[in-house]
């Protein structure tokens, strides 16, 4: 069986207005939807 791999860039903020978990909402997000286009996390 073959696999096909995507990678994908996550652009963060950076500097004194940075929320803290910002990082992981914006991971959360991408994820959320690259499933809706097939995508899986594994």
């Amino acid at each position: 069986m073959k696999y096909e791999y995507k990678f994908v860039e996550v652009a963060l903020r950076r500097g004194i207005k940075t929320r803290l978990g910002e990082a992981f909402n914006r991971c959360k997000e991408i994820i959320i939807e690259e499933a809706s286009n097939g995508w899986r996390l594994k």
